[in-house]
């Protein structure tokens, strides 16, 4: 009886701590590291652009994934993960995959440039019709002289950061800085 009740407190306690980032008090939940990632970590969701098959199919030398969902006067999400590679035609297979994959094209900002990386930006997101760009929007990005690959996925309701969200549509180096700065370093690729 003691083992059960020990095991139901457990389980209790680990789905608040998952819980965590719904609750209206302020708080955060974040996953670090390519072993936490997986599909249905997170609504941004990232593994439209890759699954884990691609893990396997383009070994990688290099790399991480980052996921955290902040919850207080506004609610923000984001995910982001990083891949290097040693091998070029490995680099370049992986890289050719995201564009034959692609589930939506979106002309106004294909090709966008920062810090040496090109990026596809998805925002199939709508709300009432309307397009939810910029505050949810997924994107994969390359930078061919440091063969590295990077997705992420953004998510933010509320009307307290617009001037950092409408970043994305202005100033898309700015937004990486503001909201990915720490957990990759944009400046320093080559």
């Amino acid at each position: 009886m003691i083992r059960k009740t020990a095991l139901c407190l457990v389980l209790v306690l680990t789905l608040l701590s998952f819980s965590s980032c719904f609750s209206s008090n302020g708080s955060t939940y974040s996953e670090n590291g390519l072993e936490n990632w997986n599909p249905a970590v997170s609504s941004v969701s990232i593994c439209r652009f890759f699954d884990e098959h691609f893990l396997k199919d383009y070994p990688y030398e290099d790399g991480d994934f980052h996921y955290s969902c902040i919850q207080d006067s506004h609610y923000t999400e984001k995910a982001f993960l990083w891949l290097t590679y040693e091998d070029e035609d490995v680099y370049q297979n992986a890289k050719q995959s995201k564009f034959e994959t692609r589930f939506a094209e979106w002309p106004p900002f294909d090709g966008t440039e920062a810090f040496g990386f090109t990026f596809y930006v998805t925002s199939d997101f709508t709300y009432k019709g309307k397009t939810e760009f910029p505050k949810h929007f997924i994107a994969f990005g390359y930078h061919d002289q440091s063969r590295t690959l990077v997705f992420l996925g953004f998510y933010c309701s509320g009307e307290d950061e617009p001037m950092f969200v409408g970043l994305a549509e202005t100033d898309f180096p700015a937004f990486l800085l503001h909201y990915y700065a720490d957990w990759f370093d944009w400046e320093n690729r080559e």
